[in-house]
């Protein structure tokens, strides 16, 4: 766990977009790398189009013969924040469906209005405080 921990933190402390490439004419911007706790909170829509751009940067470092591994590494981010969160849309569809299943199941394999013969109603009680307040009345 203290690995994960770590990364996460040297991922972060390397949230900087002034360090530069210098490989080639002319350096190029880093991306701007995004914590997957960031990642965790994007909306969907946020998380393509970041997925867009840091392709095109990347089209453009390659063009440049930079190296492109800071990018490879937070597309691979990208791509695997998206992969989570399409499992768990799936595994909760399933989880919905087979709920709904279940629910149905039951309900038409239940016997919904009919008295159950089993079971003797105890009424004593109510026969004897009825007894008890017509003594009192009379």
């Amino acid at each position: 766990m203290q690995k994960t921990n770590q990364k996460k933190q040297n991922r972060s402390n390397e949230n900087n977009s002034t360090k530069k490439v210098n490989r080639g004419r002319a350096p190029i911007n880093l991306p701007m790398l995004a914590t997957v706790d960031v990642l965790g909170v994007m909306p969907d829509d946020e998380l393509f189009d970041r997925i867009k751009m840091l392709d095109l940067e990347r089209e453009t470092v390659v063009d440049g013969h930079y190296d492109t591994k800071v990018w490879d590494e937070e597309i691979a981010y990208v791509q695997r924040e998206l992969q989570l969160r399409r499992d768990r849309r799936i595994f909760h569809d399933r989880y919905l469906n087979q709920t709904q299943y279940n629910d149905q199941h039951e309900y038409q394999h239940s016997h919904v209005g009919e008295a159950d013969i089993d079971v003797e109603l105890d009424n004593s009680m109510f026969v004897r405080l009825s007894e008890a307040r017509d003594a009192l009345r009379n």
